[in-house]
């Protein structure tokens, strides 16, 4: 009884010293992550990161609506708008992969704080009240056309647009000229 008391005693210091050397291991490995993780270059923000690619361009996505009045989406031109077209783009969308006819194809550009006028129209994304927007939001959501009714917090980046509180660095110019 005496001896498998002491074997058994044995046996548990033993376990005991063998998992304090592997816990040693393992801290000693976790040091080599954290300075890793502290050396990786950080990522960029969605701020810096938000841009369509080649070939993107905002579409309607309604054909019975105004261009001021139309929702937009972020589409592949498939077939140019032309005279045999009735003037609509065939459009292939980022979000969905829906194909249709467009009636208003809006080419635009991001904005700066030069382009935020009394009066001028942007296009803004739905989430363009938002602080952050992730890239893939910012690809694949909403956009809409409308007018800056406020510039009186524009040293906060923000303006109005249509009343709404609206961030500049999610606004977008229009390089066509719109339809009222």
């Amino acid at each position: 009884m005496r001896k498998m008391l002491l074997w058994g005693t044995i046996l548990a210091v033993m376990a005991l010293l063998i998992g304090c050397e592997t816990m040693d291991k393992m801290m000693r490995g976790a040091d080599v992550v954290g300075d890793v993780a502290q050396k990786a270059t950080p990522v960029q923000g969605a701020v810096e990161e938000t841009e369509f690619r080649d070939g993107e361009v905002l579409c309607a996505s309604h054909e019975n609506e105004s261009m001021m009045d139309n929702r937009y989406w972020l589409a592949k031109i498939l077939t140019q708008p032309s005279a045999s077209t009735k003037n609509q783009a065939e459009v292939l969308f980022i979000n969905s992969g829906d194909k249709m006819w467009s009636p208003f194809v809006v080419p635009s550009h991001k904005a700066s704080k030069s382009d935020m006028e009394l009066g001028n129209i942007v296009l803004y994304h739905e989430w363009s009240g938002s602080e952050e927007v992730s890239a893939e939001a910012y690809r694949k959501g909403r956009w809409y056309l409308g007018r800056i009714s406020s510039t009186d917090d524009l040293f906060k980046d923000m303006v109005e647009v249509n009343g709404d509180a609206k961030y500049v660095k999610w606004l977008r110019i229009p390089e066509v000229p719109v339809e009222e």
